[in-house]
């Protein structure tokens, strides 16, 4: 894959990031007398998930040849399955 498509790739990626972004459910505001964290949607957290890993992700679009079972390995081996 040339640097052009990867730029064009990267390009498309934060171009829907920002489209996902207006479409987002709102963020409830706390009742009062409430403390904690405010419940996020599903939606919500997937798309921060995909905004904090923006990186990684356009690169598992560059490099579309990486096996899925390393990483399931790597993921064994530190503990994340449970």
């Amino acid at each position: 894959m040339t640097d052009q498509e990867l730029a064009n790739l990267h390009q498309g990626y934060r171009h829907s990031l920002t489209r996902g972004v207006k479409e987002l459910p709102p963020i409830t505001e706390r009742p009062c007398g409430k403390r904690g964290r405010l419940a996020k949607s599903a939606a919500h957290n997937l798309w921060d998930q995909l905004k904090k890993y923006e990186a990684a992700v356009v690169l598992l679009f560059h490099e579309f040849l990486i096996s899925l079972s390393v990483i399931i390995v790597l993921n064994g081996i530190r503990g994340c399955p449970r």
